[in-house]
């Protein structure tokens, strides 16, 4: 495991170094706007098995992707009319949307399910630069062990790990603000919010109009 201290300096190196270890199919511990997250090809298939060994955590259960902006997200899902005012209304930011994906995207089967797929577009400069350098999405799930809070400093994640399984590169940022992670919702025929974070979900409905 190696670990990179994050300055304000630094971005385009651990960017360039994140993208190396997702293109060998390897996981990254890294900060979000929210809290640390795993990062993994969405398309690696050993990097997302390895990011599910790691927060023990069943496959069932699919796993949200970062995306650096709107066209790229556009690839991978259909957006409708709510869909597009949410998008507006709060990416980049603490927001999840889960859309009717496209078909034939080339991703895990993982982040998945149903037919509908999760996306972010986190409010972090480092987020954005690794999905424009990469190129493809990442996966953005919440660096902790299943059941488990999400971690806002490294360490809360790392000690936590059974045996010798650790990622391949640590980004430490320090301790993050302890803001909640990101709100999700569904949106389709109809617009549900799956959980309740850092937007409200009255919010969400007011941006929508109802």
């Amino acid at each position: 495991m190696k670990t990179i201290s994050l300055t304000k300096h630094n971005h385009d190196e651990v960017a360039a170094e994140t993208v190396e270890i997702l293109q060998e199919g390897g996981v990254v511990l890294l900060p979000t706007d929210t809290a640390y997250g795993l990062a993994a090809a969405a398309d690696s298939a050993k990097g997302i098995e390895y990011v599910l060994e790691l927060k023990g955590r069943d496959a069932k259960q699919p796993l949200s992707v970062i995306v650096p902006d709107r066209p790229d997200a556009e690839k991978l899902a259909e957006f409708n009319e709510a869909a597009s005012k949410l998008w507006n209304a709060f990416m980049p930011g603490s927001l999840t949307l889960v859309l009717p994906a496209k078909k034939d995207v080339g991703l895990n089967p993982t982040v998945i399910k149903d037919g509908l797929i999760g996306l972010r577009q986190p409010d972090s400069v480092l987020c954005r630069e690794i999905g424009e350098r990469f190129g493809k999405p990442f996966t953005a799930t919440s660096a902790n062990r299943s059941g488990q809070p999400p971690a806002y400093e490294p360490d809360e994640f790392l000690n936590s790990l059974p045996g010798d399984a650790l990622p391949h590169l640590v980004i430490n940022a320090g301790q993050l603000p302890m803001v909640p992670v990101s709100t999700v919702v569904k949106v389709g025929d109809s617009v549900e919010v799956l959980r309740e974070g850092a937007i409200a979900a009255a919010d969400i409905m007011k941006a929508i109009g109802e």
